[in-house]
């Protein structure tokens, strides 16, 4: 056990834990960290809690928990998190936990994967997990029925119906709200 809360930490040297290969509960909320990638939880083969929460996080590496499959509860909530890559988390089969809420999500063509993966975990917190950008779609939730528009219910629905495989899909130009799509778009590009 391991608490680093509350110490304005900034910065982690990769491979500043691989001495603690029995460690199985880091505690790093509250600090400064801004990026979360492959080296900095090398050698935590034990780690089966990891509390990041309220940090200044914007960016996690795609292989940032392939040294830590023992893993089973991730707090990544209050962060500054836009995108996630699909594969972020599905090497984690013990995950039973993984808190995402209160982060500014781009909801782009880009996070189509990750909001897929996150549809079919099972123990998920729906409240507080938002689009915050583009603009059309600011405020949309991630999962949950959008009541101000029932015909783009949510984040889920909205992408799976333009973006496949990170690509618009041809169709008429669409509008929605302040959101446009453009069969000139290669790229899912929401305004």
């Amino acid at each position: 056990y391991l608490n680093l809360t509350k110490n304005e930490i900034s910065y982690i040297e990769d491979g500043a834990f691989s001495a603690q290969f029995n460690l199985q509960v880091l505690q790093m909320g509250f600090n400064k960290l801004r990026n979360l990638t492959e080296g900095i939880l090398r050698g935590l083969g034990k780690l089966q809690y990891l509390y990041l929460q309220a940090n200044l996080i914007e960016t996690v590496t795609p292989n940032a928990f392939w040294e830590c499959p023992n893993i089973e509860n991730i707090d990544l909530s209050i962060n500054r998190i836009q995108q996630l890559d699909g594969s972020t988390f599905t090497s984690l089969t013990k995950l039973t936990t993984c808190e995402l809420y209160t982060n500014p999500f781009n909801c782009s063509c880009e996070l189509l994967g990750f909001v897929k993966w996150f549809s079919s975990f099972p123990n998920r917190t729906n409240e507080r997990m938002v689009c915050d950008s583009p603009r059309g779609v600011a405020g949309y939730s991630l999962l949950s029925q959008n009541p101000n528009n029932p015909t783009y219910r949510n984040a889920l629905h909205m992408l799976t119906t333009v973006c496949t495989d990170d690509y618009v899909i041809p169709f008429t130009a669409v509008s929605i709200e302040t959101m446009t799509l453009t069969t000139d778009s290669t790229l899912c590009r929401l305004e």
